[in-house]
């Protein structure tokens, strides 16, 4: 084939993503989800992530800048504001920082490969 795994070893394979099946996500993902199928169609796995990486940088710095009305703001108050994030009620579901960087999220979604695509199992975590 164009390369990649043999189509033989589809039933094999397992993939675990913190990409859940649409279903599976929150009000605020379900509606982020939707709202880009409507404007750009099917989003890939990681569109989520993105949007939800931007959407928590974007918090960090509107509170570290007074919603904008602050002219100067430092490296250090974005990330203490970043860190300083608590069940944000987030497009991935309720969301906290780690003082260690990582998020409070722990849910995972497991795929399986059908005919050369991944098609979501189940969630563990």
């Amino acid at each position: 084939g164009a390369g990649g795994i043999p189509v033989g070893l589809d039933p094999r394979v397992l993939v675990v993503s913190p990409a859940l099946a649409p279903a599976r996500y929150a009000a605020a993902g379900r509606a982020f989800l939707a709202q880009y199928n409507q404007l750009y169609g099917l989003p890939q796995l990681q569109a989520i992530f993105g949007y939800t990486a931007m959407s928590l940088m974007l918090r960090a710095i509107s509170r570290a800048t007074d919603k904008g009305r602050t002219a100067t703001v430092s490296r250090q108050r974005v990330v203490r504001e970043l860190f300083s994030t608590r069940d944000w009620a987030s497009p991935l579901g309720s969301l906290s920082m780690q003082p260690d960087g990582d998020s409070s999220l722990k849910g995972f979604g497991v795929y399986r490969v059908a005919g050369g695509r991944l098609v979501f199992w189940r969630q563990i975590g």
